[in-house]
């Protein structure tokens, strides 16, 4: 998982900005997550993803909101992102 994380976060640091990746555990599989922004149209969005491994087949979960002026939705979107979505 650290090696695809570090991976990941040369690969999106080509194209968008401010990118962290974390090795995370779900029940027993590897995964990673991922925030980074993104700017289209003059407004900068916040990604949350979440890459996890299953039975080799690579699933995402991926979820956005407006930097600037997001409802407090969405930081219950990224928290979920964060440690609930399998």
């Amino acid at each position: 998982a650290r090696s695809f994380a570090l991976k990941l976060q040369s690969s999106l640091g080509r194209s968008v900005s401010n990118v962290v990746t974390q090795p995370v555990d779900r029940a027993g599989s590897w995964g990673v997550l991922a925030a980074y922004d993104y700017q289209q149209a003059g407004v900068k969005y916040r990604v949350s993803q979440l890459f996890l491994s299953d039975s080799g087949v690579l699933r995402t979960v991926t979820g956005s909101s407006a930097a600037q002026g997001a409802p407090t939705c969405a930081n219950d979107m990224r928290d979920f992102i964060r440690y609930l979505a399998n």
